[in-house]
């Protein structure tokens, strides 16, 4: 798999699918956890790992004030800080929303399984483990969504990364800017608007050329005229 510039989220997953994954210079992938989007404006949009990390605050909290109150002598005396938080936070986010996080990252885990047990790791003898520290660091450690992973931590992370050469890499960034150019000018990705457009990895239907639909059309002619 090469990755000249980025290949965020779903792009990464589709990385692990490479027996190898070579980065050109800054090049980097992302974590795989969860981001779901919602109407609002982007900033509200709220990424699973931003839930994880609130209701690690929020465990926190209750310790914190359980401390304080045996400090001034309320032995036995619990906090309901932690149940409030999270009471709160589901109000704001929705039980069903957070629910569907989860089911969502279980099967995004699911998926990171299958294309790296059947492709980046088919053939290593300690492929299992390397699997589950992938997993377990691109699902479950990252600390927001868009954190750049470059080769050190890809590396890190125990994927098959390395980095190209900067010859390879300047000719791969060339290849995305020709798909850009094609992009801009409505070569391709004609039906997408410019938020979504993906010209490396979207598949479009053959379209015939004029001359072969010509050449079908006589060929349908002479079959017509052969019959009569």
């Amino acid at each position: 798999m090469l990755v000249p510039e980025k290949a965020y989220s779903a792009g990464t997953l589709m990385s692990f699918a490479g027996d190898v994954i070579r980065l050109g210079d800054y090049a980097g992938l992302s974590p795989i956890d969860i981001t779901v989007y919602s109407n609002k404006p982007q900033s509200e949009d709220v990424q699973l790992a931003a839930i994880d990390s609130f209701l690690e605050f929020a465990n926190r909290a209750r310790n914190k004030v359980e401390r304080m109150l045996r400090e001034v002598g309320r032995e036995g005396a619990s906090s309901r800080v932690d149940a409030d938080l999270l009471v709160q936070m589901v109000k704001e986010v929705g039980a069903l929303t957070v629910g569907r996080y989860y089911r969502e990252r279980t099967v995004t885990g699911q998926y990171a399984e299958i294309l790296l047990d059947n492709y980046m790791f088919k053939r290593i003898s300690d492929g299992l483990d390397r699997r589950n520290g992938v997993i377990k660091h691109f699902l479950f450690l990252a600390p927001a969504h868009e954190f750049h992973l470059d080769h050190g931590l890809c590396s890190a992370w125990h994927l098959n990364v390395e980095q190209m050469s900067t010859t390879e890499s300047d000719l791969t960034k060339k290849v995305v800017n020709l798909l850009r150019i094609a992009t801009n000018m409505g070569i391709i990705c004609q039906r997408l608007n410019n938020d979504v457009r993906m010209p490396f990895i979207r598949l479009y239907r053959h379209r015939a050329t004029r001359q072969t639909r010509g050449h079908h059309a006589t060929k349908k002619q002479k079959h017509r005229t052969g019959n009569a």
